[in-house]
């Protein structure tokens, strides 16, 4: 199950996935719903397998763990005591260095059994006149037009 319409490779890179498993022996059926009815059914556990994105909005690694595997909004199952133990030291840690090292233990930790399959990186475009300076787009999409200027 994906969510239609949210990237337009989404019915693509879903196929793709289902060709993959069946390779394996594993049958899928690929089916697109509408966005918000999609996520809410993840929400509600109503699903076996599904495609999602997302993006950490705020920079901070804290806001996508504690989403996706403490609070376990997409109701995946996944449960690690150790990764949640370091979730909640790491979120409150006020060493960014010490914070730093506990994140990088979770991805390694999550990475060896994963409750998600990372599956690609958008690579985000934007354009802008030769006049216009100090834009910068952020991988996060959000962005500050307070630096930005017109010239000429």
């Amino acid at each position: 199950m994906f969510p239609a319409g949210t990237y337009i490779k989404d019915k693509d890179v879903s196929q793709f996935v289902g060709d993959q498993l069946k390779q394996v022996g594993i049958r899928a059926k690929v089916i697109s719903g509408e966005a918000n009815a999609t996520r809410n059914g993840y929400r509600e556990g109503n699903y076996q397998m599904g495609m999602l994105s997302s993006i950490a909005v705020t920079g901070d690694a804290d806001r996508y763990f504690q989403e996706r595997l403490v609070q376990d909004i997409q109701k995946t199952g996944y449960k690690d005591d150790k990764v949640i133990s370091l979730i909640k030291q790491a979120a409150g840690e006020t060493d960014t260095a010490k914070r730093q090292i506990l994140y990088e233990e979770v991805q390694d930790i999550v990475w060896q059994g994963p409750p998600v399959i990372y599956l690609y990186q958008i690579d985000w475009t934007y354009a802008a006149r030769k006049n216009v300076q100090g834009f910068v787009w952020m991988p996060n999409r959000i962005f500050t037009l307070m630096t930005v200027s017109k010239t000429g």
